[in-house]
């Protein structure tokens, strides 16, 4: 039997079997579709949570533990403490944290993106070690001492990241400010803050004036206020008259991500207290939104079986009723091999339709998820724009197994038009 006419026959069966063709597509579409949109549901949340909670796997942060009544010993988080830490096994280094133990405030009287800005504001202030903000701050820049950079002076601050997207998705839009392209847009940016000094709870004590300059941007950075460095704070501290020896956190990082369980006893065995609130939360929220993902894709894979089963069930069906249909291509030439081809190439078409159609319906579903949750959701800070990430690995992986699928189910039916007898259907046995 020749190609082209195997090709009529392929399209006569599409034609004939159009109602198994039509449920076997809109099976192995929702089968597809479904999937894919789980997934890339379950992915997009992923990627907000890390980019919410950036948690290094290596490092984790040590808090000196709250004083409580008939504790015989005060842990101190000092420099004694950091040699006792750094000489632990599998320490690698550790960055040290100190507050500003006072308030301080800013008023900001000057052009910025080409708009005069009026305003004030209460500052938090961190001291850190340079070291913490590598690769996107120089160290050689954030140090304790008043540098020229960009036609201003003052010590270096570094801001956190995140205020960029609160200042572009919200900030700006309702206040008719221009957006931030990129962060150099802000570096250089100088500022007075005086310090023991509140707008809520007035005068602390002798006020202390720093001229500050933005020296670069860090998801590390303190959220709620500056990081200056680390001398900086002492300094600061040591000229108010507050506590410049005693450290608020120390950042330990290991050598190695396995080795974090043992040291995290080993520090709380000393009487201090490890911070894992952020690693908490993220692993609590990644847990939580795979098992939802794996169990509705697992819903997703179950009707994409249904689906093959259904192609296989139909199958069997429309080869019983046209027996003797196949019968007669057998006796004018057709061969077993050709017939098994052709029934083949109709689920193969059938699973690339329907998961065409699967894949485009996850897309355009991803797409109306994101245009709800905008309108919706849109006023909620650092809230991503796309909220639905599917890789084009993942529509390709999705067809190919739809195809695979839609093979396994009509393999029984094939096997068995391989093995009819034309003889014996013709003579109605």
């Amino acid at each position: 039997m020749r190609l082209w006419a195997l090709q009529k026959l392929l399209r006569l069966s599409l034609k004939r079997d159009f109602s198994l063709a039509l449920s076997s597509v809109f099976g192995m579409a929702l089968a597809v579709g479904s999937l894919l949109f789980f997934l890339g549901v379950g992915m997009g949340l992923t990627h907000f949570i890390q980019h919410l909670f950036p948690v290094d796997a290596k490092r984790f942060e040590v808090k000196a533990p709250q004083w409580t009544l008939g504790e015989k010993e005060y842990k101190k988080l000092d420099e004694a403490a950091c040699e006792a830490f750094q000489a632990l096994e599998h320490v690698h280094t550790l960055y040290r944290k100190m507050e500003v133990r006072a308030p301080g405030t800013t008023r900001i009287n000057d052009t910025l993106l080409g708009m005069r800005i009026h305003m004030g504001l209460e500052i938090m202030a961190v001291g850190i070690e340079p070291a913490l903000f590598a690769p996107e701050v120089s160290t050689a820049l954030f140090v304790d001492e008043d540098i020229f950079f960009e036609e201003k002076e003052g010590v270096p601050v570094v801001l956190s990241s995140y205020l960029i997207e609160v200042y572009n998705q919200h900030f700006a839009p309702k206040n008719g400010l221009p957006l931030l392209s990129n962060e150099d847009m802000l570096k250089g940016f100088g500022f007075d803050v005086v310090f023991n000094q509140s707008f809520f709870a007035g005068n602390a004590g002798e006020a202390l004036a720093q001229e500050f300059f933005i020296a670069g941007f860090s998801p590390r950075a303190f959220l709620a206020g500056i990081s200056i460095p680390l001398e900086s704070a002492k300094r600061i501290n040591r000229a108010l008259g507050k506590d410049a020896e005693h450290y608020s956190s120390v950042v330990v990082e290991v050598t190695d991500s396995a080795h974090v369980p043992k040291l995290i006893q080993e520090l709380e065995h000393m009487g201090f207290k490890v911070d894992e609130g952020e690693r908490q939360r993220a692993r609590q929220l990644g847990l939580a939104i795979w098992a939802t993902t794996g169990a509705l894709s697992l819903l997703s894979i179950l009707i994409g079986v249904l689906a093959t089963l259904n192609i296989a069930q139909g199958m069997s069906h429309s080869l019983r009723m046209r027996e003797t249909e196949f019968a007669i291509f057998r006796a004018v030439g057709a061969t077993p091999a050709q017939l098994a081809w052709t029934v083949m190439v109709q689920a193969l078409i059938l699973a690339l339709v329907g998961g065409g159609l699967g894949i485009a319906a996850a897309l355009g579903g991803g797409h109306l998820l994101n245009v709800f949750l905008f309108q919706v959701l849109g006023d909620i800070p650092l809230l991503p724009k796309n909220l639905f990430m599917l890789p084009v690995l993942g529509c390709i992986g999705a067809l190919l197994g739809a195809m695979l699928a839609a093979l396994l189910g009509v393999w029984g039916p094939s096997r068995r038009l391989q093995k009819m007898s034309p003889a014996e259907v013709l003579a109605g046995r």
